[in-house]
């Protein structure tokens, strides 16, 4: 069953010392999911309207309008020991650093791990929708923020930015997942290393250190100039990894989709290029 998205309880914060005392409540964390409303659609200049932060166990939604900057936030944030989860940070990051002079240090992008893991439909409402069966109210999507007073729905609807950006399985029992092609699984020894196609890596144990890396000295226009981008996983710990992530499942159907003929020799190049690409990225599996 579908949850509902406004069922979650916030804190409103519009006073300094609520905003202090919140910031003191969290201190000790190490993962907050952070996210920022602007009015770029209503406003030519365009700045902070609101703050929507989670941990684990709060949600907040943070008024800078009547506090100013809150700074015992912003030194939490710019903490290196602090992992900060956005969804799509580009615009968050300028903000808080245009407003602020923020410079968060430690960030994980949920937008850029879902594409590098080869989904199409990125964007939160999708990847809310496909993951937790949460159905998101659009309705305020394009909203004035720089609006007061904010209406309850506008309030909630902004809360649901963070409140899943933090979640992961835990505890006893089954967990399920999707994975594509066959199974592989391999048990890593203390400080082996294993560098793969993000796309490839199904689950790990928490044991693993896993991180984005590239492959230096492959740089050309297909990939911008940056290298190839790489899971680095690194043990002691046990992993699954899928031999059929999305982006390749895509090119293998794509050689019996219908073609016509202006297609066909376009269509013959990307399976080529496709080819190399997949042999490069997959480790030549």
């Amino acid at each position: 069953m579908g949850e509902d998205a406004n069922e979650a309880s916030f804190l409103y914060l519009d006073t300094v010392g609520g905003v202090e005392r919140f910031t003191s409540e969290i201190s000790a964390t190490r993962e907050i999911a952070l996210d920022t409303e602007g009015a770029s659609f209503h406003r030519f200049v365009d700045r902070i309207y609101l703050l929507q932060l989670s941990t684990r166990q709060h949600h907040a939604v943070i008024d800078p309008l009547p506090i100013g900057v809150p700074s015992g936030l912003g030194a939490l944030l710019e903490d290196p020991s602090v992992e900060v989860v956005f969804h799509d940070a580009d615009y968050d990051l300028r903000l808080l650093q245009q407003d602020y002079g923020w410079h968060v240090r430690t960030i994980f992008d949920t937008r850029i791990a879902a594409q590098l893991l080869g989904y199409t439909a990125f964007g939160l409402a999708a990847l809310l929708e496909r993951f937790f069966d949460v159905k998101l109210d659009k309705k305020h999507q394009r909203a004035d923020w720089s609006m007061r007073p904010l209406t309850a729905d506008m309030l909630d609807y902004a809360a649901q930015d963070t409140r899943f950006l933090l979640q992961h399985l835990s505890g006893q029992g089954t967990a399920w997942l999707e994975l594509s092609g066959e199974l592989i699984m391999k048990d890593l020894a203390p400080g082996e290393m294993l560098r793969v196609h993000p796309g490839h890596v199904g689950a790990f144990m928490s044991t693993v250190s896993f991180q984005i890396t590239t492959v230096p000295g492959i740089k050309n226009m297909i990939f911008g100039g940056d290298g190839i981008f790489l899971a680095q996983l690194v043990g002691p710990g046990r992993i699954w990894l899928q031999t059929l992530p999305l982006s390749r499942l895509a090119h293998q159907i794509a050689h019996y989709l219908p073609h016509t003929s202006r297609e066909v020799p376009s269509a013959a190049g990307a399976g080529v290029l496709g080819g190399i690409v997949g042999s490069i990225l997959s480790g030549g599996e």
